[in-house]
């Protein structure tokens, strides 16, 4: 009898071993909210502002995906990762990052005079770039890339590496 349950309990394991060893990780998702409701990023990993002032808050940019404030002045709060891309678009932005906040992708001003802080950590493959216009960029960790872009940019970082392309 005991025999039989043991044989039953090695068959049951080889069948399911291979389909709980195969399972699929779960995936990193970026997660936002537009001028206060949730948003999902369309099926190319994209999150678009409106043509106007937006409000949009991440608590997690994921790698491959994009936030684009699009068009007018955009507030943009990073609460958590972001591996993915993060653009102002045209206006002049703000875009933040709070200070438990690693930077490993691409936060970018584009076109006007923006105002981009990275409070925590820019990774060695993270970059902070102002874009044109005259811009503002705060690193407080620098181990990546800050770059005011063209235009007179104010750069400050507080630790790590110095910042490109700024004026002042």
């Amino acid at each position: 009898m005991i025999r039989h349950s043991v044989r039953a309990l090695c068959a049951a394991s080889l069948v399911l071993a291979p389909i709980v060893l195969t399972a699929t990780p779960a995936q990193a998702a970026t997660t936002c909210t537009l001028n206060g409701a949730s948003v999902t990023p369309d099926p190319m990993g994209v999150v678009n502002g409106t043509a106007g002032p937006d409000y949009i808050v991440c608590s997690e940019v994921a790698a491959g995906n994009a936030v684009n404030g699009l068009g007018g002045d955009d507030y943009i709060v990073l609460t958590g990762p972001v591996l993915g891309t993060v653009t102002g678009g045209a206006g002049r932005d703000y875009i933040t990052s709070r200070s438990n906040v690693t930077v490993s992708g691409l936060i970018e001003g584009n076109t006007d005079s923006d105002y981009l802080v990275v409070d925590g950590l820019l990774t060695s493959g993270g970059i902070v770039r102002g874009g044109t216009g005259n811009d503002y960029l705060k690193v407080n960790v620098n181990n990546g890339t800050a770059n005011g872009g063209d235009g007179f940019d104010v750069c400050r970082v507080n630790t790590g590496r110095p910042p490109i392309n700024c004026e002042f």
